[in-house]
């Protein structure tokens, strides 16, 4: 069985406080050459494709949240020609989605991708893969209709498994992918962030800090029961995401769990499975 891996890029980490981790630029998040730098690192790791947020947040203090808005769309396209084969998936209202996705696909053809809260899908040019993230507003089984990839927040095996059956139900072709921050740290990074921000982190999605051997232990086990893979979002960038790429996939690799080179052909086919059973 395939396992499929992507990373969910979002300003300088998934933890409010990343941006205050060791190492951490904050004043390169709003530039291209940032956002470059991470999508050739998970280009290396050979993972299938990069979610971009749209919008950057940061906790200036305890109970204090700065947020801005992230030209998503943009940015993908900026780092489309500067890689080669791994997918792009940015966030974008269906009003914009249509053009952004033309220009995206021409600047990495057969790469784009298209992150979607749900809603209808509008007229699109080519065939980009349509992902969209499963939750208490978003039932799981109406994300199945809509997208080819279904991201979904099980908090322990069995939830992941359930999950997976119930999304399948609706549609058998569909991929599942859970989500999981991941602070791949043995040096407590976590807990330092929590104590600069005031709050213990917590997110929809299950929270693993440790080693990247334990991580691939619970990728396995998790994949055991029905899920095809991961998003993983990296609690601290680009720290975690170097992790990611040059320690939890060489332990996949090691286990003959995870690819050796890019498969042939573009981002969909990666992700075709319900297409090919209606064929």
């Amino acid at each position: 069985m395939t396992l499929h891996l992507a990373a969910a890029l979002d300003g300088a980490g998934w933890h409010p406080a990343a941006w205050r981790a060791e190492g951490a630029s904050p004043d390169a998040l709003f530039t291209a050459a940032y956002w470059t730098y991470l999508v050739q690192e998970a280009e290396r790791g050979l993972l299938d494709f990069v979610t971009f947020e749209d919008t950057i947040r940061m906790r200036t203090c305890p109970g204090d949240e700065v947020t801005g808005p992230l030209d998503a769309m943009l940015l993908a396209t900026a780092t489309a020609p500067l890689t080669s084969r791994i997918g792009l998936v940015p966030a974008a209202s269906g009003a914009a989605a249509a053009a952004g996705l033309a220009a995206l696909d021409r600047a990495g053809p057969g790469r784009a991708g298209w992150h979607t809260s749900g809603e209808l899908r509008p007229r699109l040019s080519g065939r980009p893969l349509v992902t969209t993230l499963a939750g208490p507003g978003l039932p799981v089984e109406v994300a199945a209709r809509a997208a080819d990839v279904v991201f979904v927040t099980p908090h322990d095996r069995r939830e992941a498994a359930a999950l997976a059956e119930r999304a399948r139900r609706t549609a058998p072709g569909v991929t599942v992918l859970a989500d999981l921050v991941v602070f791949l740290d043995g040096s407590g990074q976590k807990e330092r962030l929590d104590d600069l921000d005031g709050a213990a982190f917590d997110s929809d999605a299950h929270v693993y800090s440790g080693s990247a051997t334990g991580l691939a232990h619970l990728i396995l086990d998790w994949q055991a029961a029905g899920v095809d893979g991961f998003r993983l979002r990296p609690g601290v960038l680009p720290h975690d995401l170097r992790s990611i790429t040059r320690h939890l996939v060489p332990a996949l690799r090691a286990r003959g769990a995870f690819r050796s080179a890019y498969p042939v052909g573009d981002l969909r086919e990666r992700f075709t499975r319900r297409y090919a059973r209606v064929s």
